[in-house]
């Protein structure tokens, strides 16, 4: 979904009259593009630049940078020009819309965010996410993100703190493995109950498994954390050894009598 001030580019393919890509075309000789927006109360001309770019002789990238949230309409029309190439698929039309929102309105999560990548999800669920899959690969993002908070918090109450991109741990360690796991295994869950939640009924046994699985591996990373923090986090007592006085092991001595105190024994 696209917000202000971030680049929107439209890809697009050039064609002579034999189907052929054609390299070189240019705006607003070879294309014409045409901005508009709609500011609530009608459609104007929009007055960010765009560009047209051969980036693969012959595929083209459209970009604008839109600076209002507002609802955008793209125009597109090819030329029949005599250089470079003649004839191109002489006049195609058309047009894209965008609706455009305000910094802050969409939810803009990353694996970098995460203890986990895309294919540790994957290899939980045994399934593929892309830009079209349910869920897509931006909202499994926001679930291992979302996950990976979980993690960090139930950790900090024993005294480690952690975070994304091995900050506190080393690769290839036991921290590093338990981390990744546990994360990838709660969104998976997660991107299960996603996937069917508009199935009835919405709960799927492999999610309610994941999220088991999930509880005893945090149930161990926690246990680590203590092991963790306590290598340099956890208070521990200022005694050392020698300062504590032992009982003694010595037998204690039934004297019977003979000791027992008399009347003229003197004090």
């Amino acid at each position: 979904m696209p917000v202000v001030g971030g680049t929107i580019r439209q890809p697009w393919v050039i064609l002579d009259a034999d189907g052929v890509e054609v390299a070189g075309m240019v705006s607003p000789t070879n294309v014409e593009l045409r901005l508009r927006r709609d500011n609530g109360t009608q459609t104007v001309d929009a007055t960010e630049t765009v560009t047209l770019t051969d980036h693969t002789g012959g595929d083209y990238d459209i970009t604008f940078t839109p600076v209002n949230a507002e609802l955008y309409t793209l125009f597109l029309r090819e030329l029949n020009p005599a250089e470079p190439v003649a004839p191109i698929t002489a006049g195609r039309r058309y047009w894209w819309t965008y609706e455009v929102l305000a910094v802050g309105a969409v939810y803009l999560p990353a694996f970098s965010n995460a203890f986990c990548g895309q294919s540790d999800v994957e290899r939980w669920t045994q399934l593929a996410f892309n830009s079209t899959s349910k869920p897509t690969t931006t909202q499994v993002a926001a679930f291992a993100q979302a996950r990976a908070g979980e993690i960090r918090a139930a950790v900090a109450t024993e005294g480690w703190t952690i975070a994304p991109g091995n900050v506190g741990y080393d690769v290839g360690s036991y921290a590093e493995d338990l981390l990744r796991e546990a994360n990838a295994i709660a969104a998976a869950a997660d991107a299960y109950l996603a996937k069917f939640v508009d199935v009835d009924p919405a709960q799927t046994q492999k999610a309610i498994a994941l999220l088991e699985e999930y509880q005893r591996r945090l149930e161990r990373l926690v246990g680590f954390a203590v092991t963790v923090a306590g290598q340099s986090d956890l208070i521990r007592s200022p005694m050392t050894e020698g300062e504590l006085t032992l009982k003694s092991e010595t037998p204690v001595e039934d004297t019977g009598l003979r000791d027992a105190i008399t009347m003229d024994r003197e004090f």
